[in-house]
């Protein structure tokens, strides 16, 4: 409902447009950033056409007043009330100002209560949300720090493990070495055995001048350290084959220190990100903490319609009309 001093009933249906210019704690308690005028209406709080108090946006004069319904507001509280007296008298008589002088300070008195209780509650609800918001932040503190410790020392048992397989690998590979190169020594030496013991047969047998248990004998050396050298090759073989596996060992040794290398990385990045989050949660609680220190007292101011400039201006022109008359 518009003010009818100053719309008509051509602005019926006309939307009025909440502006930027106003204060944010005015938006915020307007539900809407507009609202459609359904009608007309006057106000005992505005006697005087020409007088509506004065504001805070534009050139700083009120023009007009509207009233929105209760659902128009987004607020759970009222800025202000109108209380009327049960015996306050006639509007400008002596016994209507005095009945407003006396229970001017029991209204204060218990709209100051109200703001009080008002302003105790909503600090108490911040105190609460800050407490629960902490309390969040610490445990999700304990909680990180718990995984932090599980997953390092799971990381360093992965690593002792890994050391430990890679010094099993390269003792082996020594004590290989070492084996290899007396076989391949062995080989060399029984190669040049048989070659010189099947030479000397042959000569022997050529020359006619070798019994024929000699031929033997040196037949049987030659057939021993024949079976040597098999012994021998098959020792080679056999090192072939654990050089080979020594190579697979080692290609999974290093792919484990590379996914133990990535898993902490990764660990190191998610703990990272999670402490981001408690420290972005700290600076919201320190926030709401500076936020806490900054609300206003409450303070109460209680007007009559002597305060009200449309009453005052009414009254002093029916002085005026009473003294013309």
């Amino acid at each position: 409902l518009a003010d009818a001093h100053y719309f008509n009933d051509s602005d019926i249906g006309k939307l009025l447009k909440v502006t930027d210019e106003n204060s944010s704690d005015t938006k915020e308690i307007l539900k809407y950033k507009g609202y459609e005028i359904v009608g007309l209406a006057t106000s005992p709080c505005y006697l005087m056409k020409e007088e509506r108090g004065t504001g805070t946006i534009g050139d700083g004069s009120i023009d007009a007043f509207v009233y929105i319904p209760e659902k128009g507001f987004h607020t759970e509280y009222f800025t202000e009330i109108f209380v009327t007296s049960e015996k306050q008298g006639y509007v400008y008589s002596d016994e209507y100002d005095e009945n407003i002088s006396r229970e001017k300070g029991n209204i204060r008195a218990a709209a100051e209560e109200r703001a009080q209780k008002r302003y105790d509650s909503i600090v108490s609800d911040a105190k609460n949300k800050i407490r629960k918001a902490q309390k969040k932040v610490d445990d999700g503190r304990k909680t990180l720090e718990e995984e932090k410790s599980k997953a390092y020392a799971e990381l360093d048992r992965n690593r002792s493990e890994l050391d430990k397989n890679s010094s099993k690998l390269e003792s082996g590979r020594k004590k290989l070495k070492t084996s290899k190169a007396e076989l391949v020594k062995n080989r060399k030496q029984l190669r040049e055995g048989i070659s010189s013991a099947e030479k000397q047969l042959e000569a022997a047998k050529e020359s006619g001048m070798a019994t024929e248990e000699q031929i033997q004998a040196a037949e049987a050396q030659i057939t021993s350290m024949k079976a040597s050298l098999d012994k021998v090759n098959a020792g080679l073989a056999g090192i072939s084959k654990r050089e080979s596996e020594l190579r697979t060992s080692e290609k999974r040794i290093k792919s484990g220190y590379s996914e133990l290398k990535r898993g902490k990385a990764e660990a190191e990045s998610r703990f990272a990100k999670a402490e981001n989050e408690l420290e972005a949660g700290e600076k919201k609680i320190a926030k709401a903490e500076r936020d806490l220190k900054k609300i206003k007292k409450p303070e109460v101011y209680i007007q009559t319609r002597d305060d009200n400039i449309g009453y005052d201006s009414f009254d002093s022109n029916s002085d005026i009309v009473d003294s013309i008359a």
